[in-house]
């Protein structure tokens, strides 16, 4: 009978042994699962950042078209009393690239609230710097907050131009280190290694300048060019997609940067911000203290120490202009013809450093020739 002892006493049930064996089992299965699951999750998040990027590409391609012209990474108004030095009027920031691509990423009506011809703090504009925008947040970027978010960086080559502390404006510099108190210290450029460098002798300075321009694909500009600024009030350099001598294939254009974006302790911290720390990234200067001559460059220092793909990770938002992403491995990057491709953080610097460079092949007979690469190289 069912309810005699004698069934009872034959009741089957899991010993001690049989119930740890059961739960070894189900940690193993857990222990192979959970990475695998993980790892499909990151797959789709570096997917729809791939695609993120795809878009941005196309969106610079007919920005291009319609203006015959690349935008500039980044807009200041620079006045004409700092030539001299004097700081009584400061530069004012105005908008960089992610503005001027809103009308092409279906964000018309957010463009259309801006001014340009004002900063970015002013009452029209400060306004409009919280706003998220899904295209330029890749969803891998573990610093995303929801407000002004920006996870891409345009090719600046090795650096940007500043106005110096004696008034030479336009004088390229590249980031060196750090300083006690954690701001980045900038080296001047001798870029044709004749020994000057931002001396104020317009022709000496503009062979560096030239040099300069060939290095990299994006600049910071003055805005308000042709109306209240005349030479050598401003700054205007740009590329059109013709220009690019080594090829589009065969040119960086955006990639992922999680420095840049939202910063909490900055009001201006968000996605339109012009510095050019927070809106390009840069290669690691190849010559040592700046000086380019033949035997003081080095094309291993460009993926290396402080300026290796991924080594800014930890640093904080908007302070570390090199490729930054959350992806194991590598960055996403985007080329000037639009293809999109994963940039493994172990590139030969070499490599690297000639990708940049949208005009790599006139340094040939310089110090800073880069020589021939192939599609197998990177």
């Amino acid at each position: 009978m069912i309810g005699s002892p004698e069934y009872a006493s034959h009741r089957s049930g899991l010993t001690l042994i049989e119930v740890l064996v059961v739960l070894s089992v189900l940690s193993v299965l857990v222990a192979l699962i959970l990475p695998a699951a993980l790892r499909v999750r990151e797959m789709s998040r570096l997917n729809q950042c791939s695609n993120n990027l795809r878009n941005l590409s196309i969106a610079m391609m007919q920005f291009e078209q319609d203006h015959h012209r690349l935008p500039g990474a980044g807009y200041f108004l620079d006045p004409s009393s700092n030539r001299g030095g004097d700081t009584s009027q400061p530069v004012q920031l105005h908008h960089n690239w992610a503005v001027l691509l809103l009308p092409y990423v279906d964000q018309s009506t957010l463009f259309q609230q801006w001014n340009l011809d004002e900063p970015i703090d002013s009452a029209q504009n400060g306004p409009l710097l919280d706003q998220t925008i899904a295209v330029l947040r890749c969803p891998s970027d573990s610093t995303l907050s929801g407000q002004g978010d920006l996870s891409y960086a345009l090719n600046g080559g090795w650096g940007f131009t500043t106005r110096t502390t004696d008034g030479v404006g336009d004088c390229p510099v590249a980031t060196s280190h750090r300083s006690e108190n954690g701001d980045w210290e900038l080296v001047k450029l001798d870029l044709n290694g004749d020994g000057h460098a931002c001396s104020g002798n317009a022709s000496l300075d503009d062979r560096d300048r030239k040099h300069f321009k060939q290095l990299g694909l994006f600049f910071v500009e003055n805005w308000w060019v042709g109306k209240n600024l005349r030479k050598p009030d401003y700054t205007e350099r740009f590329y059109g997609l013709a220009d690019i001598h080594d090829g589009t294939s065969q040119t960086f254009l955006i990639t992922d940067n999680l420095c840049n974006g939202f910063r909490d302790d900055d009001p201006l911290g968000r996605f339109a911000n012009p510095h050019p720390l927070r809106t390009m990234f840069f290669v690691g200067n190849a010559c040592l203290d700046g000086k380019c001559i033949r035997e003081g460059v080095d094309y291993s220092r460009s993926n290396s120490g402080a300026s290796k793909i991924n080594s800014g990770r930890s640093q904080p938002e908007q302070d570390h202009a090199i490729p930054n992403s959350d992806h194991p491995g590598g960055v996403n990057m985007t080329y000037a013809d639009g293809h999109v491709r994963f940039l493994t953080e172990q590139i030969d610097g070499r490599v690297y450093a000639a990708l940049a460079s949208p005009q790599g092949s006139f340094l040939n007979g310089t110090p800073l020739a880069q020589g021939i690469i192939s599609s197998d190289d990177f």
